[in-house]
């Protein structure tokens, strides 16, 4: 018979494998994915957004061309669509929330695509 190991010797050996692993891969970066020092922290994230805030005008001014066509689609986001089916707007109603919607999620892409290329370039 062998002798037994205790379980929180294993655990240990776990942890202590997984913390050489993050530290190892600071000087190699294919080693180990999982780098703590490289995520992009609150703060940073919020002042990506305000430092966007031209390009999120850039691409209004092109899926809008005017502040009318604008808050014409913010209008019909919070008109229910049957209202707007019942008033023979329907289309245009959902021309608008599809605008509306490219523009939110070219947005928050120009953010997350700026972050990623941050985290290359300063990592």
């Amino acid at each position: 018979m062998g002798l037994a190991v205790p379980a929180y010797k294993s655990r240990l050996d776990a942890a202590g494998r997984f913390l050489s692993e993050i530290s190892w891969s600071r000087t190699n970066r294919g080693a180990c994915n999982y780098r703590v020092e490289d995520e992009m922290t609150p703060a940073g994230w919020i002042i990506l957004a305000v430092v966007n805030v031209p390009v999120y005008f850039g691409i209004g001014w092109v899926l809008f061309r005017t502040w009318d066509d604008f808050w014409e689609a913010i209008r019909f986001w919070f008109t229910p669509d049957l209202w707007s089916l019942f008033k023979g707007e329907y289309w245009d109603d959902c021309w608008a929330e599809m605008k509306l919607g490219f523009w939110v999620l070219l947005s928050i892409g120009c953010v997350i695509l700026e972050a990623h290329l941050i985290e290359k370039i300063m990592g």
